[in-house]
């Protein structure tokens, strides 16, 4: 066996470790989402219904393995997530960890509040007011949103899947998220990084 080929079952081998800490981490030692995760780090899951999340068919193992993990972590409760066509629905999910900030709130009336815009004589021109209004309001609110995660000491961040058409996010404890920020888990098989991140505000926006 080559050189290169022991270096490279090596670094699997601790990749493969990594990930079920995570999992363990994350879920806080879940049984059932340890059993998932074991599973498919036994047999590597390369199926829509498996996996969890569509597939191209040319995904790498690691990738297929992170997603399947990723899924358990969001059927078993340990995540908010939402497909981009109903994005808003991640607002109610927050809403159950921490008091959603005011100007969250008066950013979207028409979600958390009670303003109607079907009530609106012209359509085209409350659409245009109304995405003038969330641009000047994103920054600000997004990081009223991170400070309330922050001071329950469950910051808010992203499960970086690299695409797909539903955006993951997590709040795990201050520690779990200091030890697993920025940690790359898998890499996809165009050569991008997958792992816990700081908020992905920018493909939240355009979601």
């Amino acid at each position: 066996m080559s050189i290169l080929r022991i270096w490279t079952d090596h670094l699997l081998a601790m990749n493969r470790s990594a990930i079920r800490r995570f999992a363990a981490d994350l879920s806080g030692g879940d049984p059932e989402v340890l059993a998932i995760t074991d599973a498919a780090l036994v047999e590597t899951p390369r199926t829509t219904e498996t996996v969890g999340f569509y597939l191209s068919g040319r995904e790498t193992d690691d990738e297929n393995v992170l997603r399947c993990v990723t899924s358990a972590l969001m059927t078993h409760g340990y995540t908010t997530a939402a497909e981009d066509k109903y994005q808003h629905e991640i607002f109610e999910q927050w809403a159950e960890f921490v008091t959603l900030p005011d100007a969250l709130v008066a950013a979207f009336p028409e979600i958390l509040g009670e303003e109607d815009p079907w009530d609106e004589d012209d359509w085209e021109s409350y659409q245009e007011r109304r995405q003038q209004d969330v641009r000047e309001a994103y920054v600000p609110v997004v990081r009223a949103l991170e400070s309330a995660f922050a001071e329950a000491g469950t910051p808010l961040m992203t499960m970086e899947l690299a695409g797909g058409d539903t955006l993951v996010f997590l709040a795990p404890s201050a520690e779990v998220a200091s030890r697993w920020s920025g940690v790359q888990l898998a890499t996809t098989h165009q050569g991008k990084p997958m792992g816990l991140r700081a908020p992905d505000w920018d493909t939240f926006w355009h979601h």
